[in-house]
């Protein structure tokens, strides 16, 4: 928050390599506890382009595992995509560090997922899965279903076969806006999906978020759902490290 751009600007690289270093040293030792370097890295600006980003990310990155890895060998380490997107796998370079694994976040499509938090998205309750809509405004409208999601995770998946590496959906819910029913279907669609292919993924909810209509909250939004269920039953294939 002040003023400078971490993708244009040393000074901010060097802070960000110094803070991972302090926090590696602090929690040396401290087990359950993974690196994530940076959520859902991305210009917020226009001042840079995209391509300009995903080479510093491709830079930067390795110095923040380095800075963490001369005081802690063991701890896992996640890389995101820029933006979190499966379909930035293809530009992300890849680390020679065996206890790194690359994120992505999975929302598809966004105007179901989304649907009810105000801006572009349409109104809560209104799109149903599977069903017919869209991922954003520029895309065109067409219907959604298990086999739509498996090829837009095609990206993260053949990146997992190309490099052998451990990739998590570290991302992927729905706002508590949109029908249950549908919610439910989406999630267990979803996570068949990332089980089938070997992703580790972690649920998502969009409690306590600030946008539009989404500021009366209540109770959980996954607590006492049909949703809890659902994936607190996949706990079990946990595999121990």
């Amino acid at each position: 928050m002040d003023g400078r751009l971490l993708w244009t600007d040393a000074s901010a690289q060097d802070e960000l390599v110094q803070a991972w270093a302090d926090l590696a040293k602090h929690f040396k030792g401290k087990k359950g506890i993974i690196f994530n370097l940076l959520t859902e890295p991305n210009p917020w600006s226009d001042v840079v382009p995209q391509d300009f980003v995903q080479e510093v990310w491709n830079t930067l990155y390795p110095r923040l595992i380095d800075a963490i890895r001369a005081q802690d060998p063991e701890r896992w380490i996640i890389v995101e995509t820029l933006y979190g997107g499966a379909f930035n796998f293809a530009d992300l370079a890849v680390s020679t560090d065996p206890k790194v694994m690359y994120e992505f976040h999975f929302y598809e499509p966004h105007f179901f997922t989304c649907q009810g938090c105000g801006g572009i998205y349409p109104t809560a309750g209104s799109i149903q899965y599977p069903g017919t809509t869209t991922d954003a405004p520029w895309e065109p409208e067409m219907f959604w279903d298990k086999s739509v999601l498996e090829q837009r995770l095609l990206p993260a998946i053949n990146f997992r076969n190309a490099h052998n590496v451990r990739v998590i959906a570290g991302e992927f819910g729905s706002a508590y806006l949109a029908p249950m029913d549908s919610r439910v279907r989406w999630t267990a669609d979803v996570i068949d999906l990332l089980e089938a292919y070997g992703f580790d993924w972690a649920y998502f909810t969009y409690d306590a978020m600030n946008w539009a209509e989404l500021n009366d909250f209540g109770a959980w939004d996954f607590e006492s759902t049909p949703l809890e269920p659902l994936v607190t039953s996949k706990f079990a294939l946990n595999l121990p490290e």
